[in-house]
């Protein structure tokens, strides 16, 4: 096996809130990940906009992602 960090090999926290941005310069901010899903036999990432929508990608698609800090927290 090879130890290496490819796109197949990203983790993302499930319910965190991330910022990811896409190789056509595309970026979607503060979109929560739920989880991955098959289509077609590949792996998707799945994410909920603030707005309740479903954002599903290809994780090749991928050019960066940024966890966001919790700023719910009351202090």
């Amino acid at each position: 096996m090879v130890d290496s960090w490819s796109y197949n090999q990203i983790v993302f926290d499930k319910d965190e809130v991330y910022s990811v941005g896409f190789n056509d310069g595309r970026e979607f901010n503060r979109i929560k990940y739920v989880g991955t899903k098959l289509l077609n036999g590949k792996s998707m990432l799945c994410f909920k906009t603030e707005e309740l929508l479903d954002l599903s990608v290809n994780p090749s698609y991928v050019s960066f992602y940024i966890k966001q800090a919790n700023t719910d927290k009351k202090e």
